[in-house]
């Protein structure tokens, strides 16, 4: 046909595909289970510490006794009471609470501070009770006062090679301190001397741990 328009025909451009780039995805990192045995291990010595530092708060807390004028006291394995006194733990029957209705008066605590002391004692009755109170007081006049003591037998005896002594061989320069069970029961200061008594070897340790106390500046 005339009228039939020969057109160029145009190329029609291809659309170029992008291939998306395949993105990789992460795999999943293995994570350590929380519990190994090396965290099993650290945990139970760490238990183990935890529970051992409060278990000796607590018996510590256990062992702990009533103070009294500001001294610290334990309780002992034997039920004893433990004065904390300086670097030491000295042992005690009785706690100063249950002594206080024993009095010592001025003159017998003036008389045990002299410089020079003789100390005079009847082992004929309940010994060991004598001996055991005789050693801890003198121990007490000796390392707390620094008394120098001489020492002797109120009754003789052939255990005791001691001269004899008694309270009328006391002197202003040389008082004595006279120690036995026998009535009466108390702390009694005559002229020069002091004399320490009970009628059994238990109440006597008592006196002579109520003694020990106030040489140890623990009571009055």
């Amino acid at each position: 046909c005339a009228n039939h328009l020969n057109l160029p025909q145009r190329e029609v451009p291809m659309r170029k595909i992008r291939h998306a780039k395949s993105r990789q995805v992460p795999s999943p990192e293995k994570k350590e289970p929380r519990f190994t045995s090396k965290n099993i291990w650290a945990i139970g010595i760490i238990a183990i510490m935890v529970f051992s530092a409060v278990g000796f708060y607590y018996a510590d807390r256990q062992d702990l006794a009533p103070g009294y004028n500001g001294f610290r006291f334990k309780l002992g394995a034997n039920n004893e009471y433990l004065l904390k006194w300086n670097k030491e733990q000295i042992p005690f029957t009785y706690h100063p609470t249950e002594l206080e209705g024993l009095a010592i008066d001025a003159n017998a605590m003036a008389m045990l501070n002299s410089p020079v002391l003789l100390l005079t004692f009847d082992p004929t009755i309940e010994p060991t009770a004598v001996e055991i109170v005789r050693y801890r007081i003198a121990q007490r006049l000796y390392e707390q006062r620094g008394v120098q003591l001489q020492f002797g037998v109120a009754v003789h005896n052939s255990s005791y090679p001691l001269p004899f002594a008694d309270c009328d061989n006391a002197t202003a320069a040389l008082p004595v301190l006279e120690i036995a069970v026998r009535q009466p029961e108390g702390i009694q200061a005559t002229e020069n001397c002091v004399r320490l008594s009970a009628p059994s070897g238990s109440s006597l340790q008592a006196l002579g741990e109520r003694v020990e106390y106030s040489l140890l500046g623990v009571m009055p």
